[in-house]
């Protein structure tokens, strides 16, 4: 259901699987909002505040630095080492420029995809180098190899530049 964030069945996964798990609050929420899942044109991903983030990023991914292509053979590469490959020597310096860090050094860019600021504030103190250091570097030690045959693989559901059904 989240791996694209749609679902076309999720009225009857919804009132036949998650309803009666729910609060009543989560209930009633839901009960109006259900949609949000169902739309292929406006995943689930794309709506409210981190929606907007992710559009934002889709168009600097696609626009500003012309890295779609990239970005699919990363995730379709064969390899750890293949995946790696790519990130280093097409995608990190594109992805991290300045402008980039510039947004990811922002209370209000974070706060948009739910980071409050006492966890940005913790990342400065205990990380060297803040926020700003900490995506690249991440992205540089995690595989990001599609599909359940890697540990080290992101799930489909963190592939936020992207979902391909």
């Amino acid at each position: 259901m989240f791996g694209c964030g749609h679902l076309s069945d999720v009225r009857e996964v919804y009132v036949d699987v998650l309803r009666g798990e729910l609060t009543r609050w989560s209930r009633l929420y839901w009960d109006r909002r259900i949609d949000f899942i169902a739309d292929p044109q406006r995943p689930f991903f794309f709506r409210g505040m981190s929606g907007t983030v992710a559009r934002a990023a889709n168009a600097y991914v696609n626009r500003v630095i012309d890295a779609r292509a990239d970005i699919d053979a990363l995730l379709d590469a064969p390899s750890v080492e293949h995946q790696r490959e790519i990130y280093e020597s097409r995608l990190r310096d594109r992805l991290w420029s300045r402008p980039m860090r510039f947004a990811l050094d922002r209370d209000a860019t974070l706060s948009m995809v739910g980071v409050p600021r006492a966890q940005r504030r913790q990342v400065e103190t205990h990380y060297e180098g803040g926020i700003v250091a900490l995506h690249p570097a991440a992205c540089g030690e995690v595989g990001v190899r599609k599909g359940a045959e890697s540990t080290a693989a992101i799930p489909p559901t963190r592939r936020w530049l992207g979902c391909r059904s």
